[in-house]
Parts: C-alpha cells; sequence; structure tokens
C-alpha cells in the first residue's frame, strides 16, 4: 500500500510538471498611495489591518492538486529588507484560484496568517518611527511575493512610493482670517496662490452675510453661504482627474463663469490637501479672507484683460504701478505662440506658467 504513494510523490517532484503550474500575481487596492498610516497595515504583524492594501492572486493551472507556501519580503528602498515570512503550507485544487489580501497575512488566526514573521533591526527602527509619528517615513517601499510548489517558485512585487506630502502655505489673496485688516484687492477676478508638495486640492470660497453674527470664527464663516467650490490637480492635459479642474502650478484663476464676487463685501477661502492613503486623507490649510474693493476701472475691462492683468501684477507688481512700464496699459487679449493665436484657456495658462517659475521671461517690452 506504501509503494503508491511513493510513486505518486515521485510523480510530483519529476521535472516534467511546468514550473508555472502555480502562478503569481499582486496588485495594489488602493491607487496613488502618497503615505501609510499607522492603521493602513499591520506591519508589526500583533493586530489587526485595518486596510486592504494589495491582493495576492494564486493560481494552479494544472490537473492535479498542489501544495503550496506563500513567502512576503518588506523592502524599503533607502534601507534595505525591513520584515519578511511565510504561511503554512496549503493546498491549492486543481484549476483553483485564491486571493489573499495583506488582511488575510497580517491578521493572526487565519488560513493565510504569515508565519515566522520577523521584522529586521531596520524594521524596528522604523516601527518605532511608525508608532511615533502615525506614519510611515517617504520612501519607496516594495512588497515582494513568492508562491513555492513542488520544487518550483514564482514571484511578483507591487511598489508604493510614499512621499508623505504635508505642506500647505496661502499666499494671496487677501490675509489670514484672524487678522485685523480687511485684505483689501482690486478685482472681481481674484488669482488664488499657495505652496505646497500635495498636488490634490479642493478650493472652498464662502461669503460673509450681511448680517453675521459678531464674533463668528472663521470656521463659522466658511459654513455662512459657500458659492465655489473646485476640486484642483496639479498636473497637465494628460493627467486629467476623474473629477476637478488641473491647473499648472498651485495657482487658479478665479473663473468668469463662476458666481460673480461682488464689491464692497468680504469673502473667506481655504485650500484642503487631498492625500491618498488607504483612503482620503484631507489636510486643512488656514483660512483666509479679502474684501473687494473700488476696482480701479477693472469694471470696463473684458474678463479677460482683467485675469491678465492679475497675472502680470503676480509676475511683477511694479509693471502696473504708476511709472511702471504697463501702467495704464490695457490687454489686447490677442496672445500668439510660434505664430499660432491662443485661446483664453492657452493664454491664461501660459501666463500662470511664467508666473509659478516654469516660464522664463527672456524680454519683456511695450509697444
Amino acid at each position: 500500500m506504501k509503494m503508491p504513494c511513493f510513486v505518486m510523490l515521485l510523480t510530483m517532484l519529476v521535472p516534467g510538471l511546468s514550473a508555472q503550474d502555480v502562478t503569481i500575481d499582486a496588485t495594489p487596492q488602493t491607487s496613488d498611495v502618497q503615505l501609510f498610516m499607522l492603521s493602513d497595515f499591520n506591519f508589526s504583524g500583533r493586530g489587526t489591518s485595518a486596510a486592504e492594501l494589495f491582493l495576492v492572486t494564486l493560481t494552479n493551472g494544472s490537473n492535479e492538486q498542489q501544495l503550496c507556501e506563500l513567502a512576503i519580503e518588506i523592502v524599503a528602498e533607502s534601507q534595505g529588507l525591513l520584515a519578511s515570512g511565510h504561511t503554512r503550507p496549503f493546498i491549492l485544487a486543481p484549476n483553483e484560484q485564491i486571493r489573499v489580501s495583506n488582511r488575510d497575512l497580517f491578521t493572526k488566526a487565519q488560513q493565510f496568517s504569515l508565519e515566522d514573521y520577523q521584522i529586521a533591526d531596520v524594521g524596528n527602527e522604523l516601527t518605532s518611527i511608525l508608532l511615533a509619528t502615525g506614519r510611515l517615513p517617504a520612501d519607496t517601499y516594495y512588497f515582494r511575493f513568492n508562491a513555492q510548489s513542488g520544487g518550483f517558485s514564482d514571484e511578483t512585487e507591487i511598489r508604493f512610493v510614499i512621499t508623505n506630502p504635508n505642506t500647505l502655505d496661502l499666499i494671496s489673496p487677501g490675509v489670514i482670517a484672524t487678522s485685523a485688516e480687511e485684505g483689501l484687492i482690486h478685482t472681481p477676478l481674484p488669482l488664488f496662490r499657495w505652496e505646497s508638495d500635495i498636488n490634490t486640492f479642493r478650493l472652498t470660497i464662502a461669503e460673509e452675510l450681511p448680517d453675521a453674527q459678531d464674533g463668528l470664527s472663521p470656521e463659522e464663516m466658511m459654513q455662512q453661504r459657500v458659492i465655489f467650490q473646485q476640486i484642483l490637480t496639479v498636473g497637465s492635459g494628460l493627467d486629467a482627474p476623474l473629477t476637478g479642474h488641473i491647473i499648472p502650478s498651485t495657482l487658479f484663476q478665479y473663473p468668469v463663469d463662476g458666481r460673480p464676487l461682488e464689491e464692497d463685501k468680504t469673502y473667506y477661502w481655504q485650500i484642503v490637501g487631498l492625500v491618498r492613503s488607504s483612503s482620503e486623507l484631507e489636510i486643512g490649510g488656514e483660512i483666509w479672507k479679502f474684501r473687494i474693493v473700488g476696482t480701479g476701472g477693472a469694471g470696463t475691462l473684458t474678463p479677460l484683460q482683467q485675469q491678465i492683468l492679475n497675472l502680470v501684477r503676480e509676475l511683477d507688481s511694479s509693471l502696473l504701478k504708476p511709472g511702471g512700464a504697463l501702467n495704464g496699459c490695457i490687454p489686447t487679449e490677442i496672445v500668439t505662440k510660434n505664430g499660432v493665436i491662443l485661446s483664453e484657456d492657452a493664454i491664461i495658462d501660459a501666463l500662470s506658467r511664467l508666473v509659478d517659475g516654469e516660464y522664463e521671461l527672456l524680454d519683456s517690452s511695450v509697444e
């Protein structure tokens, strides 16, 4: 009775079987991850993963059952091996396909829980940072998977580039909402500018109501009457998001087709950074305010002319001051590039890139 079993075992180990009988594939479940929070995955191996970050698919392409084992290594590009472990052996039935998530691997008492999970010395240091700050430091992290079966193996990996963006500073228009100043501006089409290492934002503008109670906080003012809200993503036309609006840099010109902003009214605005983790993390910036006063003849200008002057003012305000080369000038609205007349959107885009330093002004003259 033992001989057939022995022969069967030898048959399973004969090199004639394809090394690809069992294949492995891995896919991230959260795209464009920019940071790993403490709750995203159970790096220490002592708790339960809250988020599903990746999914590993194992496929038995043969007509024989296979005894398999799944191994994982977590590697940081700048620090090397952080941790490693493997599952207990398990059976893949003929032509069976199973899926294993990080929750399965990092949760104890599960079928595919990691056995002999070891954290390297550098990984222990990383755990301390994770516990102290709530997030992994910026780096490129690799999750490498290996499926072993019958003396053969297949491997794959996924990569997360963690940048930990967290800076968000407003520049204009106006002043911080708690300031005693009013933040006076002279255009109903303001140019919003800020600096950040984040690339997706939500801009919200609220109008202060005439009967607003004294002593309202900036946060309460933002709830008065929201008149404009837009998702903005820094990028090019090739990076068009599923929702929102592409901007060339952290600069946004209030649109002509937006709700008109009125003279002698005060507006509050806020930029919120939207950062991808296992979910969307919001990083709120300060709340600023501005008040529109005498527009200095802006009412006689077209919206495009006002926008062009706004951008020129940001580029070099001295050009528009008394004695400046452009003082009293009115834009013609005709801008050409290599002999081609640009559209209104293309004009604003080109000037925005010039203001942001992406384009360099080689020569300036007034005719």
